[in-house]
């Protein structure tokens, strides 16, 4: 019977190796999906009206003297501009520098956060001196997609399109179980409202990214948050979630 069980730790050790790798690569994880199709093929035109980063529990940091929130600002606006792209592929956009500038658009935002900031770790686009707006003074909602119906009305209406988009992205890092090593990993959710205040679509995708930024050492996490390098990671993860999201 040796040879049954050298099968079965054949076959364990195969299953650890899948789950090593699922672990260490990654994967993309679809929870909460919420798509009316009907709604969504009357929509014509839309809006990016709140775009965030949560640099969750502050674990991005940074190897120097330069804030964590500094290469993250950097590429906001870049991050914006592609799912700005890949939107436009499906409706006429808004220009998100039309948006940002809007007088109406700035008085209906939350007037409690810091410029470039939301809450501790949360990162918001700013152009020329203007900031991306979020609209609510709770964190729950920003996490969860959540708008309230009378404010998507509001904002498809002084926009004037038939919707409007909510994006927020957490950064991660993910650590593999069995080697230590230590890649980018971002959460991400679309949420889009029509103007009747309806949320047609709310979806989630867990991407990892492809390199290494850093190795776990004496139980010490070591990973590095290079303005040039290894930035581009969470960037990269960030954008193909968008494209997932919009499959």
């Amino acid at each position: 019977m040796r040879w049954v069980c050298n099968m079965k730790k054949h076959i364990i050790s195969q299953l650890m190796i899948g789950m090593w790798i699922a672990t260490l690569f990654g994967c993309s994880v679809l929870r909460q999906q919420s798509i009316d199709k009907e709604l969504i093929t009357r929509i014509e035109s839309a809006a990016i009206v709140s775009f965030t980063v949560n640099n969750y529990g502050n674990k991005l940091n940074y190897s120097g003297n330069i804030h964590t929130s500094r290469p993250i600002q950097y590429n906001m606006m870049l991050m914006v501009n592609y799912l700005e792209k890949q939107l436009g592929v499906k409706w006429k956009i808004t220009p998100v520098e039309n948006v940002i500038k809007n007088p109406q658009y700035i008085a209906a935002g939350n007037k409690k956060k810091k410029r470039g900031r939301f809450w501790r770790g949360v990162i918001i686009p700013t152009l020329d001196s203007y900031a991306m707006q979020v609209f609510t003074t709770k964190r729950k909602p920003l996490i969860r997609g959540i708008l309230d119906a009378s404010t998507a009305q509001k904002l498809c209406n002084l926009l004037n399109v038939d919707a409007i988009v909510l994006f927020y992205s957490e950064w991660h890092v993910a650590t593999g179980k069995w080697a230590p090593i230590n890649k980018a990993l971002t959460k991400n959710l679309l949420a889009i409202y029509n103007s009747n205040g309806n949320r047609v679509f709310f979806d989630r995708k867990d991407v990892m990214g492809r390199k290494a930024v850093g190795i776990n050492m004496d139980s010490k996490k070591l990973f590095f948050l290079n303005e040039e390098t290894t930035i581009q990671e969470w960037v990269k993860s960030t954008n193909k979630a968008v494209d997932l999201l919009l499959e």
